[in-house]
This record gives C-alpha cells, sequence and structure tokens, in this order.
C-alpha cells in the first residue's frame, strides 16, 4: 500500500506465509474456493491478533471482501485469493488481496459510494463496500483499497489493537 512511511513499516511485525491453510478466512466461503479452483493463501503470524471490534461486524466485513475478491477471480485461470494480518505498532491490519482484474483508477474515488458497482446489472447492488467502509469506520478503523499491479486489488483493514480476547457485556432487555 502507498502512503505508509518508512517508520511506520518498521514497527509492522511481518506475517508468516501459508499456501495451504487449515481453514478458509470465512467458513461460508471455502465452497466457492473449492468449485471455482480459487488457491488460497493466508499470511498471517505466527501468534493469534486481537482487535477493539465487535466479532460479528468485523466477520462481516470479511465476508463482503472475500466474496467480491471471488467474484472478480472468477473463471480466472490461476486464480489467487490473499488474506493476511499482522500487528503495526498499536494497530492491526487485516487485508484481503486478489488477482483479478483490478479496479479501474477511476473508478477507485467512488468504490465505497453506496449503489456504486461495477458488476454487471443484476449481480450486485454496490452496497457491500459501502457497509464495509461504514462498520470499519464505526469500528474506529479505516478501510482503503489499491491497486496492486496491472491486475490485482488489495483492501486494507485497519483497526486498534487489542491485547487480549474481549468481548462486550450484552446489554440485558429493559
Amino acid at each position: 500500500m502507498s502512503g505508509a512511511s518508512p517508520a511506520s513499516l518498521a514497527s509492522c511485525s511481518p506475517p508468516s506465509r501459508s499456501a495451504r491453510p487449515s481453514r478458509p478466512p470465512c467458513p461460508c466461503s471455502a465452497p466457492r474456493l473449492d468449485a471455482e479452483r480459487v488457491e488460497l493463501r493466508q499470511e498471517l503470524p505466527a501468534s493469534r491478533l486481537y482487535v477493539r471490534a465487535e466479532e460479528i461486524r468485523l466477520e462481516q466485513v470479511l465476508v463482503n471482501l472475500v466474496a467480491n475478491a471471488l467474484d472478480a477471480v472468477a473463471s480466472l485461470e490461476g486464480a489467487a485469493l490473499t488474506v493476511g494480518a499482522r500487528r503495526c505498532g498499536h494497530s492491526v491490519e487485516i487485508w484481503v488481496e486478489d488477482n483479478g482484474p483490478g479496479i479501474a483508477p477511476s473508478h477507485l474515488e467512488r468504490i465505497f459510494d453506496p449503489f456504486f458497482t461495477t458488476k454487471p446489472v443484476g449481480s450486485g447492488l454496490g452496497l457491500g463496500l459501502s457497509l464495509s467502509y461504514n462498520i470499519i469506520k464505526d469500528l474506529g478503523g479505516t478501510l482503503a483499497v489499491a491497486s496492486t499491479g496491472p491486475s490485482g486489488t488489495r483492501f486494507l483493514i485497519t483497526l486498534e489493537g487489542a491485547t487480549t480476547h474481549t468481548m462486550a457485556p450484552l446489554e440485558a432487555d429493559a
């Protein structure tokens, strides 16, 4: 990703690489990964990372990003999807990257707008990325997109890191 200073990159812990992960990033994506012959790569640290976020909301964002990445590489020979995470100072970065056709530069500035889609009519409402952007913003983080070269797209989530797994208490019915 562009825009990161060398100092901030130096403080980020490098992820380990695994071409054969034990499970997909979102269990609901497993059938599509197999059916569409998409290689899943994980770039994850050896130890578990925690973020200050509601698990279900973060999961919704990841489901949206993985589904979009799978749509981008559908019917592509040598299709690959990479999901990764690393600690970067007090934050945690999580990314979803594909080797699909990429997003046109003219579309990048509108990609998080509600109802904006690059998919054919009837294939998408253009709400997934807008909702994902707002969920991450509500969690105090950022969601950014970048081209990763002549092809491919990377979505980067940055959230405040946490030192231990904590669950927000459930509110009692009034």
